[in-house]
């Protein structure tokens, strides 16, 4: 009986560490494809994507970008504040779309580029 306990308590121990290391990943995933999401969002509706052609401000793409990557992450309880855009140099065609990193209460962050093309 005694050994039993000993056994089953180091069993759940590795089960529930496996476990949580699966959710860690899947949130990780998750957040990482939500921020792929939105560099992609901000490389099409880049400067002139506005209707008709015409220029538009960071002011005004921003939060397009931000809640987009918000709305993408399923389940991770993010807000737009999480969401940083650092535009390289700024928002014009050639220049990269923006470094976004989601922050969760752990410390998991995610990143992605992308180039403007028009």
């Amino acid at each position: 009986m005694i050994e039993f306990s000993m056994v089953l308590l180091l069993l759940l121990t590795i089960l529930f560490s496996i476990m949580e290391a699966g959710r860690a990943v899947m949130n990780y995933h998750t957040l990482y494809q939500a921020v792929s999401e939105g560099a992609r969002f901000g490389s099409v509706n880049g400067l002139t994507s506005g209707t008709p052609p015409e220029p538009r401000s960071t002011a005004e793409v921003d939060p397009l970008i931000k809640q987009k990557v918000v709305n993408s992450a399923v389940g991770l309880q993010l807000s737009t504040s999480d969401v940083e855009i650092i535009w390289t140099p700024d928002n014009r065609p050639g220049s990269y779309v923006p470094f976004a990193l989601g922050r969760l209460n752990f410390s998991l962050s995610s990143n992605s580029t992308m180039v403007i093309l028009r």
